[in-house]
């Protein structure tokens, strides 16, 4: 039945297709992954079932006290993980926040739930980390300037499409 459907796909479907999807066809998909990001990931996060895996299996293998001390020791926050998964689902809720309006609701509650679990793990579950160069923090910053720019490129390509006019795109972009 599939086989028979692809064979017999032709440029109308496609072009049928495309037009009841919209140029934004993945809006559902992106808006669930948001949610379970929200749920399922700061439960992990929370949970922080990597070390904990990592400490049972550190200390059957460990002989003597010293191993029994070290498999017991928390690891460092990761903050570079961290904070390239929040840009990312940062970003996907930011390129489909104008077509696809139900995923603002679903990255404000993906970032307010991350906010909360990030402070409570900082606080009381990991040891502190030294300060470093700040290296972080510009490339952070530079991702957080590219995400914006790739959502004004989005937004012309969307109105360019919607609107039929040039126009309406022109001024997305000029007026960034």
């Amino acid at each position: 039945y599939s086989l028979q459907a692809l064979v017999g796909l032709n440029f109308e479907d496609l072009s049928e297709h495309w037009s009841d999807s919209g140029v934004f066809p993945y809006g559902a998909f992106f808006t669930k992954y948001v949610l379970q990001a929200a749920l399922l990931g700061n439960t992990v996060d929370i949970w922080r079932t990597p070390e904990f895996l990592l400490e049972k299996f550190n200390k059957a293998k460990a002989i003597t006290k010293k191993d029994f001390k070290d498999a017991e020791e928390v690891p460092p926050f990761k903050f570079g993980y961290e904070y390239q998964y929040f840009l990312l689902v940062m970003t996907i809720a930011l390129f489909y926040s104008t077509v696809v309006p139900l995923i603002i609701p679903a990255g404000l509650f993906f970032m307010s739930i991350k906010h909360f679990v990030d402070k409570y793990n900082l606080a009381y579950l990991y040891p502190k980390t030294p300060n470093s160069d700040h290296s972080l923090t510009k490339t952070v910053s530079f991702f957080i300037l590219a995400s914006l720019i790739l959502y004004q490129g989005a937004m012309a390509i969307f109105l360019f499409f919607y609107k039929k006019s040039l126009y309406p795109a022109l001024l997305v972009v000029l007026i960034s």
